[in-house]
């Protein structure tokens, strides 16, 4: 009788250890986006002025990605696709640690140059979140 208990105790134990380890599992898909959440924000916070700096860009916003399992989203407007490639080139050079998604449009002039540059980012209750002004 003892000899059981000991026996469905150890298994139970067993079964908590496993349990604890796969939550905490980089196989856990949780776990995974979790990590990678962090990384893109800590990589938007080192890199996204490069965009900032570059008047073409003026109406890209850079920010974290919650589908799938984290990354990095840039969207907003530009106004060629020799200005689109040379985004996504400049972004690829910094190196992001996680997958990077573009949804940006080609909005050509005039339209491009009546556009307002993107807002800062405002914290949640004070006017949402950033995006380009209306014209």
């Amino acid at each position: 009788m003892i000899r059981k208990l000991k026996i469905i105790v150890a298994t139970f134990a067993v079964g908590i250890i496993g349990l604890m380890i796969l939550i905490n599992s980089p196989l856990n898909p949780a776990e995974r986006q979790r990590r990678n959440l962090a990384l893109a924000a800590g990589h938007i916070q080192a890199h996204a002025a490069i965009v900032g700096r570059d008047p073409r860009f003026r109406l890209i916003m850079v920010q974290i990605d919650t589908e799938q399992e984290g990354g990095i989203l840039l969207t907003g407007y530009v106004a060629s696709e020799e200005d689109l490639k040379e985004l996504e080139a400049a972004w690829a050079r910094t190196r992001p640690p996680v997958p990077s998604s573009f949804g940006i449009t080609v909005l050509p002039e005039p339209y491009f140059s009546g556009m307002s540059p993107v807002r800062e980012p405002q914290p949640p209750g004070r006017g949402g979140v950033a995006g380009p002004s209306p014209p």
